[in-house]
């Protein structure tokens, strides 16, 4: 029902009171009541909108919060995994080293064991840089 509507239902009732000899200090106090009952739903579906508005939000913030923490832990084991995977490379050269004993023993061996190193080196460090740059990129 609308608000005129209930203006019409309203004055027509008063009609029909004045009628009967109603005065009209109760006409006003009716009508004052009629009014702040009028306020008082307003304000009701004003302020279970205002809620359910500030539930969404935070909701919405809940679940991108969500979000950005698997992409920030997806980084950090990407990084981890590259990390061990290093590990397990130089592990490994250290294995063979061990294993060629005799060959360990000649200087021409320990500089290319030494170069071999570099170059894995070298190239973990340029797979670092990447995905530090990588993680800047989707951190802004």
């Amino acid at each position: 029902m609308s608000n005129q509507d209930d203006k019409n239902i309203y004055n027509i009732k008063h009609q029909n009171k004045q009628g009967l000899g109603q005065d009209k200090q109760e006409q006003k106090s009716d009508l004052n009541n009629f009014q702040i009952q009028q306020i008082k739903s307003i304000i009701q579906q004003e302020q279970q909108e205002l809620k359910q508005y500030i539930s969404d939000q935070i909701q919405e913030m809940h679940v991108e919060i969500i979000r950005q923490f698997q992409i920030q832990q997806n980084l950090a084991q990407q990084q981890d995994n590259e990390c061990q995977k290093r590990q397990l490379k130089l592990h490994q050269i250290d294995i063979l080293e061990c294993l060629k004993t005799k060959e360990s023993q000649n200087p021409q061996s320990l500089k290319k064991r030494d170069n071999q190193k570099k170059l894995l080196l070298a190239g973990s460090i340029q797979k670092i840089d990447y995905y530090i740059e990588e993680q800047k990129l989707y951190t802004h």
